[in-house]
């Protein structure tokens, strides 16, 4: 989609009163037409406007924003997919809307492999190796007492270098999982 049409999408899905009320509070020095004709960074802008209102705006015009990056970002990097879905995770996790960020967890850790290769090999920076993603899905995981999968996504998470505190869990998990199975702890 070239900037033209996605200006017209974007004109499509948001009033000229969310447009004005963008430009005035997460874009600051530019209008939302000036960063899709003229930015190189279209989905940086848009994900930092998302990452503002879902902190101090509203749901419904976050909703609108998805439809707007999830069209833009078609095409890029691995790595800018990871930092879109991640933030997806939180804010959902934020409104208690546990499908949906389970659903952006599963996309995280899917590509979750590349983008660990990336960041130790490209950006050659392991401290930037955290992903609320595997640490969310976790306690997913121990809510649902699904303690197999826990312990196959905290041994996915340690063997590609995320920070966490995965022996732990995998220990906690399989003591649950022996109980579950009628064991001893």
């Amino acid at each position: 989609m070239n900037r033209g049409e996605l200006l017209k999408t974007i004109q499509s899905i948001l009033t000229p009163a969310e447009i004005k009320y963008l430009n005035k509070e997460c874009f600051f020095a530019n209008t939302l037409k000036e960063i899709i004709l003229e930015s190189d960074c279209i989905c940086h802008e848009l994900v930092g406007a998302l990452r503002w209102l879902s902190k101090y705006g509203d749901a419904s015009l976050c909703g609108k924003l998805y439809l707007i990056i999830d069209e833009c970002i078609k095409g890029e990097s691995p790595y800018t997919y990871f930092n879109y879905w991640e933030l997806r995770v939180e804010i959902y996790w934020k409104n208690k809307d546990l499908l949906n960020a389970k659903r952006y967890c599963l996309s995280v850790i899917g590509i979750s492999k590349n983008v660990s290769d990336y960041i130790k090999n490209e950006l050659k920076n392991p401290n930037w190796l955290r992903s609320n993603a595997y640490n969310r899905m976790a306690m997913i995981l121990t809510k649902e007492k699904e303690f197999e999968q826990l312990i196959k996504l905290c041994e996915k998470a340690k063997f590609e270098g995320w920070e966490g505190d995965w022996d732990k869990r995998i220990d906690g998990a399989k003591k649950k999982l022996e109980k579950q199975k009628g064991g001893k702890p």
